[in-house]
């Protein structure tokens, strides 16, 4: 195996060449959030990781509280797991008692967002989270037209049935799912919407949101990590950002087929 300018002997005679132009993360066999090197396969429980480009809009990875949280919004504690994610624990002020809407933990700025108008026609965003208490957790998405933002439509979590509704004019755009991972605790959710003629750049928001009828009650929590706003029809592995988007270089990988 070719793993860029080195080559590993394996048995057999065919050689496999693997390189990648960018660091990228994936999840060990052991379930711990690892960065690879450039160069460096990536192999998780199911194999080898092989993905195309992407980039992640979300800024700051590595500082909860800077994730684009609404200024009412407390993030008290944050640090890294014994899984390598990094987290923060948003907790909704006393100024937010007895409110119904939902608030921002993680945000894009309008004009930081991904751009529809091209070849790429969709966007998804996916996080980690989890809480002991029955809120939601709401995956929003908006369009900007250069001047303005437009609400397109909202995916809803119920953080302890983990029941997903979908709501807004986009709705039917809109896909989602979630899984909880038992051995991490953490529940990974994600959501993807897909773009229409017209729509040049969409923005999205990871929310707190009260449970469905209800209002904020002192102290409402959500803990939060690996925010994701890309540029694809699914979710990829983790990118880690900074104080600009940052990209995901492809996985190529060249497999001999003559015997």
């Amino acid at each position: 195996i070719v793993i860029g300018d080195d080559e590993i002997t394996m048995p057999g005679d065919k050689i496999v060449k693997f390189k990648r132009a960018s660091k990228a993360t994936y999840i060990n066999k052991s379930g711990v959030l690892t960065e690879a090197a450039i160069d460096e396969p990536r192999f998780e429980r199911d194999g080898l990781l092989i993905e195309g480009q992407r980039t992640n809009y979300m800024l700051n990875s590595e500082s909860p509280a800077s994730w684009g949280r609404t200024s009412n919004m407390d993030v008290p504690e944050t640090g890294t797991d014994n899984f390598g994610f990094t987290y923060g624990k948003f907790v909704c002020n006393d100024s937010l008692i007895g409110q119904t809407s939902a608030i921002n933990m993680a945000s894009i700025a309008a004009t930081k967002s991904v751009d529809v108008s091209g070849d790429n026609k969709h966007v998804t965003t996916s996080c980690r989270f989890k809480t002991e208490l029955q809120v939601r957790l709401r995956i929003r998405f908006d369009k900007y037209d250069g001047s303005a933002t437009t609400f397109l439509g909202d995916a809803y979590i119920d953080t302890q049935t983990l029941e997903i509704n979908m709501t807004g004019g986009a709705a039917s755009r809109i896909t989602a799912r979630v899984r909880k991972d038992e051995a991490t605790g953490w529940i990974f959710a994600e959501a993807t919407i897909q773009a229409i003629d017209g729509e040049l750049k969409i923005g999205s928001q990871i929310q707190y949101s009260p449970k469905q009828s209800g209002a904020t009650v002192s102290g409402d929590y959500i803990y939060l990590a690996t925010p994701q706003v890309e540029d694809g029809p699914c979710v990829s592995s983790f990118i880690i950002s900074g104080a600009t988007a940052a990209t995901r270089a492809s996985d190529i990988v060249t497999v001999p087929i003559k015997n």
